[in-house]
């Protein structure tokens, strides 16, 4: 949560990179725990992302990075339906298949 709510730039640009790492590192070396830390960074965006909007610049940058470190990362985000959960979030969780 600090990673949103954090008032300070730099505070949450480390938040990230750290982040970014812990994702890489366990995907890399198959950490069970990966999911659930997956989960819980993209059920962020129930609640708290929409909370702290001024502030989701590095939320988003977190995700950006990793998706572009190949196939793993991408797959992942895949398997947690990550693009399906920010695309509701982008344009709202009222809208039809087809607007």
């Amino acid at each position: 949560v600090c990673l949103l709510e954090c008032s300070v730039r730099e505070v949450r640009v480390v938040v990230a990179s750290i982040l970014e790492k812990t994702l890489e590192s366990a995907l890399h070396f198959g950490d069970p725990g990966l999911d659930n830390l997956t989960d819980t960074l993209l059920s962020l965006l129930d609640k708290d992302v929409p909370e702290n909007v001024k502030n989701c610049a590095q939320y988003f940058g977190l995700f950006s990075n990793f998706a572009q470190r190949g196939c793993g990362p991408c797959q992942l985000l895949l398997k947690h339906s990550a693009y399906r959960r920010m695309l509701i979030f982008l344009l709202g969780p009222n809208r039809q298949n087809n607007q």
